[in-house]
């Protein structure tokens, strides 16, 4: 059974495909952090995420993602979902297919679940 925030994660990958990057920085608060996985570098703040998603929105193409094996966990304000990130994508005019292990922490902020972690590497023998 798909849960509420799995919703929210496939949501913002589906944003992302279509390249609606308001609606992927819609999903993520103010102080969000993640990974940017090709450089293997943290991701801190807004403002860096936002590059991020936008440098790759340039760059790579005919996007597709599934979450497998997901897990929700709520914690008060707090909830965490974990799953396995099974994602196709043409960079560069190169095909890539990835696996990556994924922890994305949610805070309810007024009342909504917004994105504040959001780290998925992909494993080694994927790259």
């Amino acid at each position: 059974m798909r849960g509420a925030l799995q919703a929210i994660v496939e949501g913002m990958l589906d944003s992302f495909s279509r390249r609606e990057l308001a609606a992927v920085l819609g999903a993520f608060g103010d102080d969000a952090q993640g990974i940017d996985e090709v450089s293997g570098s943290w991701l801190r703040g807004r403002p860096a995420i936002e590059r991020y998603f936008s440098r790759s929105a340039e760059s790579i193409g005919e996007i597709e993602s599934s979450l497998l094996d997901v897990h929700e966990s709520l914690l008060g304000d707090c909830a965490l979902l974990t799953a396995t990130l099974e994602q196709t994508y043409v960079r560069d005019g190169e095909a890539v297919s990835l696996s990556a292990p994924t922890t994305v922490v949610f805070h309810r902020e007024q009342g909504r679940w917004k994105i504040i972690l959001f780290h998925s590497i992909p494993l080694a023998n994927d790259r």
